[in-house]
């Protein structure tokens, strides 16, 4: 039951970062892997991670889980944007939220991993 709540209360810190703290900036350019905004977007996931872990664990796996995140989400968001740039795929368009739907599914996997390497 444990697991479950961490991998509840870690899709509910990913719609505050990816909705709500997202809206709250200029939109980076995600496809510029250096780009500052794709990194602190980026940073906002790691951050809220550490903070979910730290309820059940000790600091140093919840940063350990934390780097993972930000690492991994950044990696996420950069490669969508940038094969949805190259492709062209508008977001009024059919396949561009067929490709949002795998960008997604890739977020909660990572929680889903982060939850496996810490319970086994």
């Amino acid at each position: 039951m444990l697991e479950a709540v961490v991998l509840f209360l870690l899709m509910l810190k990913h719609s505050v970062a990816d909705l709500l703290f997202q809206a709250m900036r200029p939109m980076p350019n995600k496809s510029n892997y250096l780009d500052k905004g794709l990194w602190l977007h980026a940073l906002d996931h790691g951050v809220l991670t550490f903070f979910v872990m730290l309820l059940f664990v000790d600091y140093k796996w919840a940063l350990a889980m934390a780097v993972l995140d930000m690492l991994l989400h950044a990696n996420i968001d950069w490669a969508k944007t940038t094969i949805a740039k190259a492709k062209n795929w508008k977001r009024d368009t059919t396949v561009f939220w067929k490709f949002q739907t795998l960008d997604q599914m890739l977020h909660y996997a990572t929680y889903f991993l982060i939850v496996v390497v810490t319970y086994g």
